[in-house]
């Protein structure tokens, strides 16, 4: 006999049951976001774990040298990587060079190095605006040598702290073990490469690893 006020509709409404397909929804969305969280720590932690035993072995013998096409090389590292380290949050963008850079290389080795200089470069872009979240990976051929620039438009490192990035258990993070960059020199030095680190606060950083073509 008395009708329900607007009001008094909308909070009928409200008391509803969620409906089944979207309650499904949320929680499928919560639950792919608990997984991603767990396989990224997961990662982390290999990586963590990788420089430790890498650290360790500093000195030892070379084992496992071969042919390799560095764009291929970065392109598996890539695959390995997926989106476990936050790798679609950032805009990536891959340029490789034409023709097929090869390098006689450790390939386990050098993609530790890719995966360091790569999630070292995503961490830094989750401290700049999301407009500049911005990764390239760019392969050169040029004079013998092919580079590979990682380059970021994150914080940048200060030219004090820049003189330190090389030093074993130094880190700009409040995580991980600072054993990522010297760990990555190490191994590009090893197999008659070299690493440089060019950086400005607040423009960005690149790193570029040089290794001889084979």
């Amino acid at each position: 006999e008395v009708a329900e006020t607007a009001e008094e509709e909308a909070q009928a409404a409200e008391a509803k049951p969620e409906g089944a397909p979207e309650a499904f929804h949320r929680l499928s969305a919560e639950i792919r976001e608990i997984f991603d969280m767990v396989l990224q720590a997961g990662l982390s932690a290999q990586t963590i774990a990788n420089n430790m035993l890498q650290y360790s072995r500093q000195g030892g013998p070379s084992s496992g040298v071969r042919r390799e096409n560095l764009n291929d090389l970065l392109r598996r590292t890539l695959k390995m990587l997926g989106k476990h380290v936050g790798i679609d949050k950032v805009e990536l963008t891959l340029e490789l060079c034409p023709g097929s850079p090869f390098v006689k290389v450790e390939p386990s080795k050098v993609q530790q190095g890719m995966v360091n200089l790569i999630v070292n470069a995503i961490h830094a872009l989750q401290e700049v605006e999301p407009e500049r979240r911005h990764l390239r990976l760019i392969t050169v051929m040029q004079d013998g040598h092919v580079h590979l620039h990682v380059r970021d438009q994150g914080p940048g490192i200060g030219p004090r702290k820049l003189e330190r990035i090389w030093q074993p258990f130094f880190t700009t993070k409040g995580h991980g073990t600072g054993l990522g960059l010297h760990i990555t020199r190490k191994v590009i030095e090893d197999q008659g490469g070299t690493i440089e680190c060019e950086s400005t606060v607040g423009v960005g950083t690149t790193f570029t690893i040089t290794l001889p073509l084979d």
